[in-house]
């Protein structure tokens, strides 16, 4: 699997844009902060029990495709917290 670098805000308008077949642009503050709590309280925390992504505590920067042997998980979600939108 390739690695991949994005932020949280980032990462959700990309979501709430094919959520709503519109492009990134076209993604209202509303929808953007349904898609970021459902992704802080339930998904980004589950795909990094599963090691499919972990968070960068430098940069606060998600990267995916790292497995257990590149790098280590992060030790809460609260590292995968930024600024809303």
């Amino acid at each position: 699997m390739d690695r991949e670098r994005t932020t949280v805000d980032r990462l959700v308008l990309r979501i709430a844009a094919a959520e709503q077949t519109k492009s990134i642009e076209q993604v209202t503050a509303d929808e953007a902060e349904r898609v970021t709590t459902s992704q802080r309280q339930i998904h980004l925390p589950r795909f990094a029990d599963h090691e499919i992504i972990t968070c960068d505590p430098q940069s606060g920067d998600l990267v995916t495709g790292v497995t257990s042997r590149d790098c280590k998980r992060p030790s809460s979600t609260r590292e995968m917290s930024s600024p809303s939108i």
